[in-house]
């Protein structure tokens, strides 16, 4: 006669307890995991590969630059007098006479009331070469054409070859060709402002530019083609083209930024045999300022080849990259996105454009002629 086990009320609760108990810790790690599949792999969630409207891109360039009032003209020329030049009103009382040339020096500065306009012209025949250019205050400022090439600075000179700060409107930077020539440390373009006031940040525009010669190591200082070195509004981009030995565009938000908006954008290494850093450098894991909201569309990067041959593209080109947290995800072998970031819209691309750089020594720097412009969509909240 076989035995019959009989289980006590108290001990069926018990294993019914313990059953539910269990499904309900199954389906929290579900909910809060869901991109752990059942065989235990994780799988990355699918990223948003095409968050931004389909832009049909032209020969011309996608923001017009804002308007201004009677703005003061700078031409930039070479010469041998002091190089800073004071056009406040406090310092300059003919301020409003409309042409001054600004003599060239080791670095030079120019210095503007903060609700002033200015046009600033170079050179359209010959290479500026000095060892740095900064741009004081005014509302809205323009550039427009030229080429300037970083010369060794006698003294201390600046950290970037093109700098911008206390700027209350825009900076509109178009058409130039800023090559630091491989000077140590040295950005290509750095902008922004302790923000004391609202009013002394602007919106930065950088159209149809090429940004070189950007060098540096690991060690020391680190170079990068775009900084922002203080608060900024809205910075947008069409057409650049960055060559960078080390890091091409630094968007870390190091600083108060509103917006990012890049297009027709691609950084590469002219030497991937020894370069080094990051071509597209995102953001650090924790930082201190909120993340801004970032549009990415036609954003190339090339790939660095002084790696094991099994380093990907998305691990040494791309910063964060793979292996960290919120690190980039590979996706359909050519594209790198970040799932990780919501504000993000749009994913890096991996290489060069399909018909090469979107911009050469043709399209920019002396002689330069704008292509025009167009209306962008209003896809950034501007």
């Amino acid at each position: 006669m076989k035995r019959v086990h009989i289980l006590s009320s108290a001990r069926l609760s018990s294993i019914l307890i313990g059953m539910v108990f269990f499904v309900c810790i199954n389906i929290g790690v579900i909910a809060l995991y869901p991109h752990i599949s059942q065989a235990g792999e994780v799988t990355p969630p699918a990223p948003d590969h095409a968050p931004i409207p389909n832009v049909t891109y032209s020969k011309k360039l996608r923001w017009i630059y804002p308007k201004q009032k009677h703005p003061v003209k700078i031409s930039i020329k070479y010469g041998k007098m002091p190089g800073t030049l004071d056009i406040s009103r406090k310092a300059y009382p003919y301020w409003r006479e409309k042409v001054r040339n600004v003599p060239t020096h080791n670095v030079t500065v120019i210095k503007l009331d903060k609700d002033e306009d200015a046009v600033i012209t170079l050179p359209k025949t010959k290479i500026l070469k000095l060892a740095g250019l900064l741009v004081l205050g005014g509302r809205h400022v323009r550039i427009i054409g030229g080429h300037i090439e970083a010369v060794k600075p006698a003294n201390k000179g600046l950290k970037a070859l093109l700098r911008f700060a206390g700027t209350s409107g825009s900076v509109f930077v178009e058409g130039m060709i800023i090559d630091t020539k491989k000077q140590y440390g040295l950005d290509g373009i750095d902008v922004g402002s302790v923000r004391h006031k609202a009013d002394l940040v602007a919106d930065i525009y950088v159209q149809n530019c090429l940004i070189r010669g950007i060098y540096s190591t690991t060690k020391g200082l680190h170079a990068d083609g775009y900084q922002f070195y203080g608060d900024t509004k809205w910075t947008r981009m069409d057409k650049v083209s960055v060559e960078s030995y080390y890091q091409g565009l630094f968007l870390d938000p190091q600083a108060e930024i509103e917006g990012i908006d890049l297009r027709r954008v691609d950084i590469s290494y002219p030497d991937p045999d020894n370069a080094t850093g990051y071509a597209f450098f995102l953001r650090v894991e924790k930082g201190r300022y909120r993340r801004p909201p970032i549009y990415l569309d036609e954003v190339y990067v090339t790939q660095r080849k002084n790696m094991p041959l099994s380093s990907p593209w998305e691990e040494f080109s791309i910063y964060p990259p793979a292996s960290r947290p919120g690190g980039a995800v590979l996706v359909d072998g050519n594209k790198a996105c970040f799932p990780s970031y919501p504000e993000v819209k749009g994913c890096v691309k991996k290489g060069s454009p399909p018909s090469g750089h979107f911009v050469t020594e043709k399209d920019a720097g002396l002689n330069y002629k704008s292509p025009g412009y167009e209306d962008a969509p209003d896809i950034t909240g501007k």
